[in-house]
């Protein structure tokens, strides 16, 4: 049997050798970066950072790279309508290509010796094997070529090469593939039209019109025998000159040709009508008017029984004087006949109305307003709103001419609720209700709900069957809510609330541009959080970095941490009780820039 012994010392033996084993494995596969990165350094120079970036994104972010190698000389040839670019993939001298090339540019300039720009930038060639590109030019361009690497460094321009665009020849425009489209305004001239090209077949159909032929260019031996017939004669081309005297006779006038709007007036007179030859049915309807009736020659006995209606009777010709007494009565007034604007001021004489003054009455089935412009009341028995939903209201308008829209006071049925809104202003202001119980509300209880107001943006007051809720909104959206329930009073803050306040900086300490900006804030669990990357002075190896200035932000006694620095020189930073930041420790100069990474501390 094996000795108990032994086999205690196999086993420490075995946990030995395990644990040796485990001194030399990597950790880094089971480890995390929580709201953070990690740097790359080389000769003191940050070369990368892996992880959260300065705008909040994560990424691998290189720096500070090697400056490439010049690309080799590019080859230029004339196209049409510019210089057509080809770069071989190679670098100057037979340099290799850099690992961490991101594009090679592709400059153009109208003159020899211009250096590149991004006025000279034209396209890029964006793989490592080269390319061909066409850059647009009307004249000779001189290119070059700049390689640009992922952390930002450019090389020196290569060697140029120029060419400028083909020239466009006959033997190289398809036949056909110029139309009047591609003739510029006035380009064909009479000078380019050969003679006897043009003739009647080229010329469409109503193409010569008048304003073509010049003045007299038809003349009498140009017009065919009948060629001019009535229809190709003009409305009032021929006038009483071109006819000669007595060579039109009755026997040329057509049936019914004279009219009456042919005669001149005054041209037939009584001597010219025989006696009776103007008979009733020879009168044409209306032609008799009252200007044509001699006075008095119309008397009573001449009217026919029935023959004068209302519709004969000219509007306000019977007046008062010419009514009978008593043969106006009631019968004959039509129903709402008479209106209100029909009645003169006191026209009725009784104690309901009088004027324009409504006492001991009720207004049904319409709008009441006080005025038609200025400052005036309106109330609406029924405003636009859902169908078969009637909601009163009344409007209230200030008068002002920027008034766009009147302060409202509706009755939502649906609801059960009152609605108010106050006026709108087209040159501003805000929206504000002010409900208060007294004619002093800064001394009595009151609730008041704004957008955009002085004293807040936005207040909501609610709640439900379990508790009573505040919450008010800010400008930029912070929240800060109450919730009264049967266990106390509770506060919430969201994270706007809950901002990063700065730190003040100390012996010369500053932001590091373009870095995780530097501050502290209270997480949700009631612990502080410091981060950002701050920029030291050259030669500085510890002290004062800044100062937390709120006393319920600093922790209750001092706490060290391990901080990262540009010259990786193994400083700590402290944050004292007093708000103190602080570092010390370091073998040597910081370097250039430290870290807080996440720095946190409980205020417990």
């Amino acid at each position: 049997m094996p000795n108990a012994l032994d086999e205690l010392a196999a086993r420490i033996a075995a946990l030995e050798e395990a644990a040796r084993e485990q001194r030399r494995s990597s950790t880094l596969a089971y480890s995390s970066i929580d709201d953070g990165a990690l740097t790359v350094t080389s000769a003191g120079k940050l070369r990368a950072v892996i992880g959260q970036q300065p705008d909040g994104t994560t990424a691998v972010n290189l720096v500070n790279g090697p400056v490439p190698a010049v690309p080799s000389k590019p080859t230029a040839a004339p196209t049409l309508g510019g210089v057509r670019v080809t770069w071989d993939g190679k670098f100057a001298d037979g340099s290799p290509g850099p690992m961490d090339l991101v594009r090679v540019e592709v400059h153009a300039a109208p003159a020899p010796g211009t250096p590149p720009s991004p006025a000279t930038l034209i396209t890029t060639i964006d793989t490592p094997q080269g390319g061909t590109v066409t850059v647009p030019a009307t004249a000779p361009v001189w290119v070059a070529l700049v390689a640009r690497t992922t952390s930002g460094r450019a090389s020196a321009p290569s060697a140029t090469a120029t060419a400028g665009p083909a020239v466009v020849v006959a033997q190289e425009v398809m036949a056909g593939i110029i139309g009047d489209l591609q003739l510029a305004a006035g380009a064909v001239t009479a000078a380019k039209v050969a003679a006897g090209a043009i003739d009647d077949r080229a010329i469409a159909e109503a193409a010569v019109t008048a304003a073509k032929i010049g003045q007299d260019a038809v003349t009498l031996g140009k017009i065919a025998q009948n060629a001019v017939t009535a229809g190709a004669v003009a409305a009032d081309a021929i006038t009483a000159r071109e006819i000669v005297a007595g060579a039109i006779t009755a026997a040329e006038l057509a049936a019914g040709a004279v009219t009456t709007a042919s005669l001149a007036a005054g041209s037939v007179t009584a001597a010219q009508i025989a006696a009776n030859s103007v008979t009733a049915s020879k009168l044409a309807a209306n032609a008799v008017t009252a200007s044509s009736i001699a006075a008095d020659a119309v008397a009573a006995g001449t009217i026919a029984a029935g023959s004068v209606t209302g519709r004969e009777i000219r509007a306000l010709s019977i007046t008062t004087d010419k009514l009978a007494v008593n043969s106006v009565t009631a019968s004959q007034i039509a129903a709402g006949a008479v209106t209100a604007a029909a009645l003169t001021a006191d026209a009725i004489d009784g104690r309901t109305i009088r004027g324009v003054t409504i006492t001991g009455g009720t207004v049904t089935g319409g709008t009441v307003q006080t005025g038609a412009s200025g400052a005036r009341v309106v109330i609406l028995p029924d405003i636009s709103w859902l169908p078969n939903v009637k909601m009163p209201a009344i409007q209230l308008s200030t008068g002002i001419s920027t008034e766009t829209q009147p302060a409202m006071l509706r009755a939502d049925p649906l609801a059960g609720r009152l609605l108010m809104s106050s006026p709108e202003f087209a040159n501003g202001g805000w929206a504000y209700v002010d409900l208060n119980s007294a004619t002093t509300p800064e001394e009595n209880g009151h609730i008041e709900m704004g957008v955009g107001s002085p004293r807040s943006p936005r207040i909501w007051i609610g709640g439900d069957k379990r508790d009573v809720q505040i919450r008010v909104y800010s400008a930029e959206g912070a929240q800060l809510a109450y919730f009264l329930t049967d266990q106390g009073l509770e506060v919430q803050e969201d994270d706007l609330v809950r901002g990063w306040r700065p730190v003040s900086f100390a012996n010369g300490c500053t932001q590091l541009d373009s870095w995780r900006t530097v501050g502290y804030r209270m997480r949700p669990d009631g612990r502080v959080a410091l981060r950002g990357i701050v920029a030291v002075p050259d030669g500085m190896t510890d002290g004062l970095i800044g100062t937390i200035e709120t006393a319920q932000h600093r922790p209750r006694e001092g706490e060290v941490f391990a901080a990262a620095t540009a010259a990786d020189v193994g400083a700590k930073v402290y944050v004292q009780a007093s708000g103190a930041i602080e570092v010390w420790g370091g073998s040597g100069p910081i370097g250039g820039w430290l870290s807080f990474g996440n720095i946190e501390w409980s205020v417990d």
